[in-house]
């Protein structure tokens, strides 16, 4: 059987067994195969085994999955933190996705448009330091696709990757302004526009404006990085301008990285109002200054009523309405030249009568100590503006002294060259015209008598008439010694309008109370007469106070 076998797997079993071999031949001829055989077999089998039966051998696979179509865009991790402006972000990484959020396989190749909302200058990249593209090419499979993003504006843009048939990938990103560059001068017409430095080198809209001269007019500085994106510093910005007679603000500190301020220029053409400091280059902005024509002063006057001054006691004196009376100029009134006198018109040293002379207008306040001025003449500096269609209320007042000399006392302004006023264009002198109580030249308080501080000699109360609603009247009266007081307000009917004290204990010295023209409830009173009763110890003083429009 071993000969047998021999011979016929070696003849025969190309023939035979070619088709069965390797099903069949391992378990026919296991047992009986010698090694001589299975050597023999073995190298016949590699060399001439050819199938004949092509169905048994034919591999033939059958796809149990069909891969879904691409239906979303997403931008994945690592998304990108804050952005600077100007700086290239990191890898932005888009991926689609299938309808069960899975890596889509791309059979074809897709086409991505990029957008953005950001209105700076903004762009996407293929590649850091490579071109600018708007749309990118995602291959066939399931890499994702990286490019990059770079703007030049401060904010929140949201950037978009969109595809047809595909629902868009959203990514909102924050810009940060980059570190501090330079200053940025804002003048009348200009509106900051911010991430735009090569479409808008000036980094602001619009056109500066035209003011006229002498005129204030409001200027904005604020600190910019590179792409005049507002920047959070401190520091001091100092002023200048090509304008040699220029009215320009006092050093200003940045708050929150920026400062407002006013601006006067006088020199009618093109114009620079130019800020510098804080460790940057002067930055300027220019303007048109328009000629107008000489101004005058009109001084509307009056005389609080002043009867009787103690002491320490600080009132007013005159009172002024200060107006444009002719021309386009504004007016400066840089003082006021007072006279001091007697009840007679006697030259009075001012030492004699006063401590301080005071002007007001407004929250602003002036003053100087004359307790030491042997002469009865007396500059006042006032620093006011006066710009044409717009008054100014101002207000002279006088500081008593603690133990005045003289027994009677009066200031007056006695001509038009009293006032101390320009118009700053030209630097000419203006005339002042003058019309009030007693109309014209000289202005005269009325006479203060310095008396014992009793209830009586001091009880009044100033302005009279007053505005109510709109203004209100001091009423003053001075306590010799401590005491409880009451202070009623009656209409002429003897009907009670406003309690201002109803036993209310005070201390001894000048007392000062403030009615605004309105009753108890609130409601404003009509124009009249009303009478003011006040009670001290059973002493009982009353006066009139006059309500007007």
């Amino acid at each position: 059987d071993t000969a047998t076998n021999t011979a016929t797997n070696t003849a025969s079993n190309t023939a035979t067994d070619s088709a069965t071999s390797t099903a069949t031949n391992t378990a026919t001829n296991t047992a009986t195969n010698t090694a001589t055989n299975t050597a023999t077999n073995t190298a016949t089998q590699t060399a001439t085994l050819t199938p004949t039966s092509t169905p048994t051998y034919t591999a033939t696979v059958t796809p149990t999955n069909t891969p879904l179509p691409p239906v979303t865009l997403v931008f994945e991790a690592p998304l990108p933190g804050i952005l600077t402006a100007g700086v290239l972000s990191d890898p932005l990484v888009l991926q689609a996705k299938d309808s069960t959020n899975s890596d889509a396989v791309r059979t074809s190749q897709l086409t991505v448009s990029l957008l953005t909302d950001s209105t700076g200058e903004a762009r996407f990249l293929a590649a850091s330091g490579g071109p600018t593209i708007t749309a990118i090419t995602m291959p066939v499979g399931t890499s994702p696709v990286t490019f990059y993003y770079q703007d030049a504006k401060a904010g929140f843009p949201d950037l978009t990757a969109s595809s047809p048939s595909m629902t868009s990938a959203v990514l909102p990103v924050t810009v940060q302004a980059a570190g501090f560059a330079q200053l940025q001068v804002l003048v009348p017409g200009e509106a900051s526009d911010p991430g735009k430095p090569t479409a808008n080198p000036a980094g602001h809209t619009g056109s500066p404006g035209s003011v006229q001269a002498g005129y204030p007019f409001p200027v904005t500085v604020q600190a910019v990085d590179g792409f005049f994106n507002p920047v959070t510093t401190g520091g001091t910005v100092d002023w200048s301008s090509d304008d040699p007679n220029a009215g320009l603000p006092l050093p200003s500190i940045l708050s929150n990285g920026a400062a407002a301020v006013s601006v006067s220029l006088y020199s009618p053409g093109s114009r620079h109002v130019t800020a510098g400091g804080v460790g940057s280059p002067v930055a300027s902005d220019p303007i048109q200054v328009l000629p107008g024509s000489l101004s005058t002063l009109n001084v509307v006057h009056g005389t609080p009523l002043l009867s009787t001054a103690i002491g320490g006691q600080s009132l007013p004196a005159l009172t002024f309405y200060l107006t444009v009376g002719s021309g386009t100029d504004p007016v400066s009134v840089q003082g006021i030249v007072l006279r001091a006198e007697d009840q007679n018109g006697t030259p009075l040293s001012f030492q004699d009568a006063f401590q301080n002379i005071w002007v007001a207008s407004g929250p602003t306040s002036l003053g100087i100590n004359v307790s030491s001025t042997a002469s009865d003449l007396v500059t006042l500096g006032t620093a006011l503006t006066v710009l044409p269609g717009a008054g100014v209320p101002v207000t002279l007042g006088v500081d008593i002294a603690s133990n005045p000399t003289a027994s009677t006392a009066r200031l007056s302004v006695d001509a038009s060259t009293s006032w101390v006023a320009q118009d700053p264009v030209s630097n000419v002198n203006v005339m002042t015209n003058s019309f009030g109580d007693p109309t014209g030249f000289p202005m005269k308080s009325k006479v203060m008598v310095f008396s014992s501080p009793d209830l009586a000699s001091t009880y009044g109360n100033y302005p009279n008439p007053f505005v109510a609603g709109s203004g209100n009247t001091t009423i003053q009266f001075n306590l010799e010694a401590p005491a409880k007081v009451s202070l009623l307000i009656y209409d002429v009917m003897g009907s009670l309008v406003r309690t201002l004290y109803r036993g209310t204990s005070l201390p001894a010295g000048l007392q000062n109370a403030s009615w605004d023209g309105r009753t108890d409830n609130g409601t404003l009173v009509l124009n009249g007469i009303y009478y003011a009763q006040l009670d001290v110890n059973g002493q009982k003083l009353l006066i009139k106070i006059a309500v007007v429009k």
